[in-house]
């Protein structure tokens, strides 16, 4: 009869030709005489490395008691039939051992063994002389052939030539069928039972055609699972003793340590260099960089060399700058970050907005705000300020309902086209609280300025607006919020506006910036704002609420509004007076504060004022019959005799001509004729200056004037009008900005690296390795019970503890500075570039969080995965969990998505990976269902020798060896939620982006 391998040890062809030599032996059997012809057989059939083996057990068959009663032929077939048997590591499965009852050797086979067939090579050994059970009520059988498959233990002499020798089975006794019922092995029943190997020991066979095994204990330095032949070596950073059944694996743990020194010490040089750098500051109490008055008062423009008066605004003198001074300074950054538009002068006519109730909030609002000057917005509570001012920004909800139109630069347009050229400072202190007041301005400088800027010139425009807002001490100072100390509210204020100013816009809306600061601060605040207006000829327009008088008297055009967002005055601020005395007899004395008389007058007659304006103005709100509009019409009509009403406010194609006429002329280009330029295209504030500092910008070759290539760079930057870092730039300064974060908040990165190694330990503790499963035939009726849960189990207990640790801080990543983001995407930031950069910085996170994770797991639990197994595993859920809470955090606020971010990683292990009535689909669809199936397989691969693993993993519709595919599956299902939190952070809340 053929013989069956159960599992073949070789390659398909060394067994054939196992096949082949056995069936040649047989056939040979006839000329075998003695042990000394068995070996030259075997050598002849080119075996001879393993001949003198093979003959030594024939000598060994031949002192078998067998021998004397059968003949020495009788032994020689079974002892080549076994060493072949044995070498090709086939066993006799259950039907063979049917048909070896049935067997009858004939009397003429036992007398000459020369007529024995292939179906006589064992002498048959009724059940009566096999030995007794421990239960004397069962009755044994053979239970394989005369062999021991790897991973058992055969502690008995298995020959062929003697069937009582084989395997055998008895039924299990009571203690027995107890143990088995308690997924425990039992006592062996018969003395020819055999065993699985226990864990901390090997048991390997005598030799390969002797299938009797030995047990030896775990060797030093090796570990041994269930079912070790040879032992496995520990290894570097590994931990085994005598008897060792699982390994205690010091490795991620000692990554750990060494990570963990490393950014402790990494984080107090930063802390100790930021420190260092404030004393530097300090230690020069205050000085600005570019000289000039220090933060003790408000500074006004220093008078010095050069200057003259802007274009539009005749009633606004221009101070000269100093050349010496942030101011100086500031402008060159101005005037070299303008492209073609270099002023903007908005014009709004009845403006409007309408609730979904119906309800009006703005009423036909009909206003300018002009280049070169404050601009300020006033009026009583709900009188629509901040409305207007959102409304003018397109910050609007798109449910209400707006009327009216918009002009800017006479032309009708929307505001959305010049974002990158708009600031915007909301009410509130929008920042990243975690950094330094320098690194909050000069991250806007960097990813809003031209691309053509070096380094060095946005240093040095930094170190200016810092000047400038009298911020220069306190740049090393971290922002700070209401739980940590940093910077006053006053500089955190100006702050606020210097990450507009480090941008260069050239319109700048302020919404209460004074609101929440004492008055020094709050005069501080607008004289800065109109020092930058007055300077570079911007627009800028503020909410203001109760002004003191200073900053009143600092102002220069005013307009009030009356509650339900109705027009009462706008003008010059020396207007103010005349009007509301001349119209409605409303005189301040000498103790009032202008600002305040007024909104209370405005306050309790709103009215009367808005009746009062309606009827000195037509319905263009052009002409009115009052002294300030008539000194209004005035000056609108020496504007239009000095400019063209198209392209008044940008440098185009004429310019471009008259420029190039006189390069080509040979007339090289100096600081005047630039300033004529520039004054014909209508910029404001210091022309001389800007005119002036064009020059020298250009000005490569420091002559004092503009050669016609150096020409042809100025205006290669005017038409190209190119703002914002490149997107890859952009990239990685979000990544850079969010590490900075992150080692910023030393208290918070140790909180959740602890939560994280707290969750390692747990787990350790409670693991313990599992996996009892179905013995693999014919030793199945050995089995005890089959613990098929133990590691999914597990797997989800991973998976939760993992979930729990990573949930919160992938919420927060996101979720805590949307604000933020929006403040930023509105004026243009690359949303994709933020998004990415983020998402790369937090990688970090997860790298360093899973090493603490398996660090602490890997000391503490019994198990057989590897270092680079479990941190696989754990890395790609971290990396699942971390994008799930984005998409959470996207659509909830932060408190509501912290505790369901918490839940669906409390469930998601469960429900996607160990409760098998769920749909497959639902489970394939989750990161759990992956890496549990990762795990099942990396923990019971190895017992694949001794149990049907393939029996346990379709009890939960696993599929074994693709754990590339799963851990690939749990990254891609971490990129897809990542896209979608990416579609749902610009989709959402898209009028705070706009």
């Amino acid at each position: 009869r053929p013989l069956r391998p159960l599992r073949p040890l070789r390659p398909l062809r060394y067994t054939m030709a196992r096949h082949v030599l056995a069936i040649a032996l047989v056939a040979s059997l006839g000329h075998v005489v003695n042990a000394d012809e068995c070996v030259d057989l075997v050598d002849s059939l080119a075996c001879s490395d393993q001949a003198a083996e093979c003959g030594a057990y024939v000598t060994s068959c031949y002192a078998s008691p067998f021998v004397d009663t059968y003949g020495p032929y009788k032994c020689c077939v079974p002892a080549f039939l076994e060493y072949n048997y044995v070498s090709a590591g086939m066993t006799l499965t259950n039907s063979d051992i049917a048909d070896l009852k049935t067997c009858d050797l004939s009397a003429g086979c036992l007398a000459d063994p020369k007529t024995c067939t292939g179906s006589d090579f064992v002498q048959f050994t009724g059940s009566d002389h096999l030995s007794p059970c421990s239960d004397e009520k069962a009755t044994p059988q053979i239970l394989t052939g005369p062999s021991c498959a790897s991973g058992f233990l055969c502690d008995f002499e298995i020959s062929l030539c003697n069937m009582t020798t084989w395997p055998q089975y008895c039924s299990p006794d009571t203690d027995c069928s107890i143990d088995l019922l308690q997924y425990q092995f039992c006592d062996k029943q018969s003395e020819f039972e055999p065993q699985v190997c226990q864990p901390g020991h090997a048991c390997s066979r005598k030799s390969r055609w002797n299938a009797t095994s030995v047990n030896k204990l775990c060797p030093d330095g090796k570990y041994c699972i269930m079912g070790t032949e040879t032992p496995e070596d520990c290894g570097a950073l590994v931990k085994c003793d005598e008897k060792a059944q699982n390994p205690i694996q010091y490795g991620c743990f000692v990554y750990m340590l060494i990570i963990d020194v490393i950014l402790v010490s990494f984080m107090r040089y930063r802390g100790n260099h930021q420190t260092a750098s404030q004393a530097s500051v300090i230690s020069k109490k205050g000085k600005q960089k570019f000289g000039g008055p220090s933060d003790d008062h408000a500074v006004a423009l220093l008078g010095a060399e050069g200057g003259g008066s802007g274009s539009l605004n005749s009633d606004i003198d221009y101070a000269p700058i100093a050349s010496d001074s942030s101011t100086y300074h500031l402008v060159r950054g101005f005037t070299r970050a303008r492209g073609r538009i270099f002023s903007l002068d908005f014009k709004f006519d009845k403006l409007g907005l309408i609730l979904p109730n119906g309800n009006a909030i703005l009423q036909s609002v009909s206003a300018r705000v002009k280049p070169g000057c404050v601009t300020a917005i006033m009026g009583p509570s709900g009188a629509g300020k901040t409305t207007l001012l959102n409304t003018l920004m397109g910050k609007v909800d798109p449910s209400f309902k707006q009327t009216g139109e918009l002009r800017i630069n006479d032309k009708l347009c929307n505001i959305k086209d010049f974002r990158s050229v708009i600031g915007f400072v909301p009410q509130e202190d929008i920042m990243m609280r975690e950094l330094t007041v320098r690194d909050n301005i000069e991250y806007s400088a960097r990813t809003r300025l031209p691309p053509s800027w070096t380094d060095a010139e946005i240093s040095q425009h930094v170190d200016a607006v810092l000047d400038a807002l009298s911020l220069a001490h306190v740049q090393h100072t971290r922002i700070g919020d209401e739980k940590t100390r940093g910077v006053s509210g006053g500089q955190r204020k100006r702050v606020n506006i210097g990450i507009e100013v480090a941008a260069c816009p050239v319109a700048l809306y302020l919404d209460e910036p004074t609101s929440g600061l004492d008055s020094t601060a709050a005069l501080e605040v607008t004289d800065a704002l109109k020092n930058i207006a007055h300077a570079t000829g911007i627009t800028v327009a503020m909410v203001i609420h109760q002004p003191r008088y200073e900053i009143w008297a600092a102002l220069d055009e005013v307009l009030f509004l009356a509650p339900g967002g109705r027009t009462v005055f706008l003008g010059n601020l020396k207007e103010v007076e005349p009007y509301f005395q001349a119209k409605m007899d409303m005189i301040p004395s000498e103790r009032d504060n202008p600002a305040d008389f007024y909104m209370d007058r405005i306050a309790e007659s709103a009215d009367r004022c808005v009746e009062v304006w309606k009827t000195n103005v037509n319905e263009d709100g052009e002409e009115r019959g009052s002294m300030a509009a008539r000194a209004l019409e005035q000056r609108r009509s020496s504007e239009a005799e000095r400019r063209s009403a198209t392209d008044r406010m940008t440098i185009g194609t004429g310019v471009n001509t008259k420029l190039q006429a006189m390069t080509t002329a040979g007339r090289n280009v100096n600081a005047d004729d630039l300033e004529e330029v520039l004054r014909d295209a209508g910029v404001f504030g210091d022309v001389k200056t800007q005119a002036k500092l064009l020059v020298e910008s250009y000005d490569k070759s420091q002559t004092g004037y503009l050669s016609k290539d150096e020409l042809q760079l100025l205006l290669a930057q005017v038409e190209k009008d190119e703002r914002g870092a490149p997107f890859w730039k952009q990239c990685a300064m979000a990544h850079n900005r969010s590490l900075k974060q992150q080692l910023n908040k030393p208290i918070a990165l140790l909180l959740e690296l602890g939560t994280v190694s707290f969750a390692g330990c747990l787990m350790g503790f409670a693991a313990k390795n599992p996996y009892t499963g179905i013995l693999v035939a014919p030793y199945t009726l050995i089995s005890p019970a089959n613990q098929v849960t133990l590691v999914p189990m597990s797997a989800m207990f991973v998976g939760m503890a993992v979930g729990l640790s990573a949930a919160p801080t992938g919420v927060s990543s996101f979720g805590a500075e949307l604000v933020v983001y929006w403040r930023e995407a509105s004026v243009g930031h690359n949303t994709l570039a933020y998004f990415i950069g983020k998402s790369f910085s937090n990688f970090y996170r997860i790298l360093v969080g899973a090493v603490h994770f398996c660090g602490f797991y890997l000391v503490l639990a019994e198990t057989i995965l590897t270092p680079g197994q479990l941190y696989s595993i754990v890395l790609v859920t971290f990396f699942a969990v971390y994008g799930m809470a984005c998409v959470i955090s996207m659509m909830l606020p932060t408190e509501t998505a912290n505790l369901i971010a918490v839940v669906l990683a409390l469930l998601i292990p469960v429900f996607g990976g160990f409760v098998r009535n769920v749909g497959m689909g639902v489970k394939m669809a989750t990161y759990s269902w992956w890496a549990n199936e990762a795990f099942f397989t990396y923990s019971i691969k190895p017992y694949e020798h001794i149990y049907m693993i393939d029996k346990t993993a379709h009890v939960w519709s696993y599929t074994l060896d693709q754990t590339t595919k799963d851990l690939c599956c749990v990254v891609l299902i971490g990129m897809i939620y990542r896209i979608i939190a990416y579609i749902a952070m610009i989709s959402f809340n898209k009028e705070k982006q706009s």
